[in-house]
C-alpha cells in the first residue's frame, strides 16, 4: 500500500521565540485505535511491528528520543498505556488491554481528546495517530462528540500535535485538515494492509522531521467531554517503574 505523507514533510512548528527551542529529537507518539471486533487486523499489525517501527525511528542517522502510548477504545470502556520508552512493556501491555471488553460501538473524538491529554514532554514533537474503520457518523453519541469538535480541533493546535489519521473517510474526520501538519490517508480495507510496510513509512516520516524546533507544552482545557458524563468507564495504566529502556522482543 503507498502512503503519501506529505502532511508531515518540512515540518517546523511555528511560534515565538519565546515558546520555542530544539527538540534534541524528542517524539512523543500516542496510538488511538478502535478496539471493535473488525479491527483485529490493525491491533495485531500495531503488536507484530512495533519494533520495525521503532527500528525506522532509529535508523534514520540520527538518534531519536521517543516514548510510546496508546488509547484503545469502544464505546464502553476506554483503556491507555501511559507514554513509554519501553518497547516490550508497550507491547506486553497491548496483549493484556486488547482482551477487555470494550463494547460493541466507537466514540472516536472522545478517545482523540484522551490522547491529547497524555503527559507529553516539553520541548517534543507530539503525534496521534488514528486507526478507526467507522465514520464518525455511525458512532455512539455522535450528536454529542460533534459538540465538542471545535474545542478539540483548536485543543490540538495549541498543543501543536500533529495528526496521522489512517482511517474510514469522511466529512467529520476531514476536519482534522483543519491542522496545519495533519497527514490524512484513508483507509477502506485494513485487512489489505501491508503493516510492516505501514509502520516503517510512518516511522521514517516522524524522524525525518524530528531534528526542527518544538514548542512547548500549553495549558489546555482536559477531559473535554468529561468522559461522556460518566456514561462510560475507564481504565488507566500507568508505566512499570524500573522498566529498560528501549527493550524490544
Amino acid at each position: 500500500m503507498e502512503l503519501d505523507l506529505s502532511g508531515l514533510e518540512n515540518i517546523e512548528i511555528e511560534g515565538s521565540g519565546q515558546g520555542m527551542a530544539t527538540s534534541k529529537n524528542n517524539v512523543d507518539i500516542v496510538f488511538v485505535i478502535d478496539d471493535s471486533a473488525s479491527m483485529e487486523p490493525v491491533i495485531d499489525g500495531v503488536e507484530k511491528n512495533i519494533n520495525g517501527f521503532i527500528n525506522s525511528l532509529q535508523n534514520s542517522g540520527k538518534k531519536v528520543d521517543f516514548r510510546i502510548g496508546f488509547e484503545l477504545y469502544g464505546n464502553e470502556l476506554f483503556t491507555k498505556c501511559s507514554l513509554t520508552d519501553n518497547v516490550l512493556y508497550f507491547k506486553q501491555t497491548l496483549q493484556e488491554k486488547r482482551k477487555l471488553e470494550t463494547g460493541g460501538g466507537e466514540i472516536t473524538l472522545v478517545a482523540v481528546d484522551r490522547a491529547a491529554d497524555h503527559d507529553w514532554r516539553e520541548k517534543c514533537h507530539k503525534y496521534i495517530i488514528i486507526f478507526t474503520n467507522e465514520p464518525l457518523s455511525t458512532n455512539d453519541q455522535y450528536e454529542l462528540q460533534l459538540t465538542k469538535y471545535d474545542e478539540l480541533i483548536q485543543k490540538l493546535k495549541d498543543l501543536q500535535i500533529k495528526i496521522i489519521f489512517l482511517g474510514q473517510d469522511c466529512p467529520d474526520y476531514r476536519r482534522f485538515k483543519e491542522i496545519k501538519h495533519c497527514s490524512y490517508e484513508p483507509i477502506d480495507n485494513y485487512d489489505q494492509v501491508d503493516y510492516s510496510t505501514l509502520l516503517e513509512t510512518i516511522g521514517k516520516s516522524v524522524s525525518q522531521q524530528s531534528g526542527g524546533k518544538a514548542g512547548n507544552s500549553t495549558s489546555v482545557n482536559k477531559d473535554l467531554y468529561s468522559i461522556l458524563f460518566g456514561l462510560t468507564s475507564v481504565e488507566n495504566v500507568e508505566e512499570k517503574s524500573g522498566a529498560t529502556r528501549h527493550d524490544s522482543v
